[in-house]
């Protein structure tokens, strides 16, 4: 039902497909899984949407589906489609994303922003199963992305000054 059952209508995979996620955001969806009647009324009249100021249906959905690429987001704006990530896929009031979940979302959501993310996620994968990512550690991994060079130089990164999560500088030492 809901996202699952728009995905299957559009031929995407509902499960990976960014676009979808960008929809949500653009929506303002608060559940994951499913958007309101208000969130989807958005559809009509938000202008960051492909279906904006034209009839709703799947089919100006489906022609406008490519400008939802967060490939096209500006970091300024990629910035709140990060958090939103986030924020969407916690389980109810928790203020953490299980391992596995970080683990399957990191890629989709950061796609090629990151010269990170192929060893960030082996680095997670070290972590116990009922590890635990938060929100600051999640928003953090974004802005060591953009600013510090790749391994195993790692220029940019200075572990005395810089005010880094730990989780981070224990990824620099992995």
């Amino acid at each position: 039902e809901g996202l699952g059952k728009l995905g299957e209508d559009l031929g995407i995979d509902a499960s990976s497909d960014t676009k979808l996620l960008v929809l949500c955001w653009r929506l303002g969806a608060e559940k994951p899984g499913c958007v309101s009647e208000e969130e989807w009324a958005k559809l009509g009249s938000e202008p960051s949407l492909p279906t904006c100021d034209k009839p709703v249906t799947l089919e100006t959905l489906k022609a406008g589906w490519s400008t939802l690429d967060p490939a096209f987001l500006e970091n300024s704006d990629f910035r709140p489609f990060f958090k939103f990530c986030f924020e969407f896929n916690r389980e109810g009031t928790k203020k953490f994303l299980e391992r596995d979940t970080a683990l399957a979302l990191l890629p989709i959501c950061i796609e090629d922003r990151s010269k990170h993310t192929k060893t960030f996620l082996e680095f997670l994968e070290t972590k116990p199963e009922d590890f635990k990512i938060n929100r600051d550690q999640w928003c953090s991994f974004l802005d060591f992305s953009l600013n510090v060079g790749p391994a195993p130089d790692f220029l940019g990164w200075d572990a005395d000054e810089s005010s880094w999560p730990i989780l981070l500088d224990e990824f620099v030492e992995f």
